[in-house]
């Protein structure tokens, strides 16, 4: 019965293990909070730019073409001048094919608390300003965009080059 027992446990354990690393990997290669291959958070780090950019009702961003260098650490002050709530994302053109198939599944009350996980956006209210700090570590396709439902297919979305 001891021998058994310990069988099941060798068992129970490698499963675990290996769900665990297959768990890791995914996560990986989604881009999601594990990192992203063009850069990373960088809050509470000076910038070496501030970029204000204006979410307006009229489904943009102004402005909505970006050029940044690599290496350079770039605050975005996202100033919402509308009357709907708006989202400020970056990603690669895929993660934002993803976050957009995500964003149809969650509920309308439930998309603040949504974005809060995510570290590559903010959410925000009409008349109000949040703050995204980025350093971009590589020359990589990046795009930004608004994922409040129907926003990001009626447009609202641009482009930073990483140069």
């Amino acid at each position: 019965m001891h021998f058994r027992s310990l069988l099941l446990s060798i068992a129970t354990a490698t499963g675990l293990a290996l769900a665990a690393s297959a768990t890791l990997q995914a996560a990986g290669d989604h881009e999601g909070s594990h990192g992203f291959k063009f850069g990373q958070p960088a809050e509470g780090a000076d910038p070496d730019r501030i970029l204000e950019i204006d979410a307006t009702d009229m489904m943009n961003f102004n402005p909505n073409d970006i050029q940044v260098e690599t290496g350079e650490i770039i605050r975005f002050v996202v100033t919402n001048t509308g009357t709907l709530h708006h989202s400020f994302t970056i990603g690669t053109p895929e993660w934002h094919k993803d976050h957009e198939e995500q964003m149809q599944s969650v509920a309308p009350e439930d998309m603040m608390s949504h974005m809060q996980h995510e570290p590559n956006g903010v959410v925000v209210p009409p008349g109000e300003t949040r703050n995204l700090t980025w350093k971009f570590s590589e020359h990589s396709e990046v795009q930004i965009g608004c994922h409040i439902p129907g926003h990001f297919p009626a447009g609202m979305k641009g482009a930073i080059d990483v140069g």
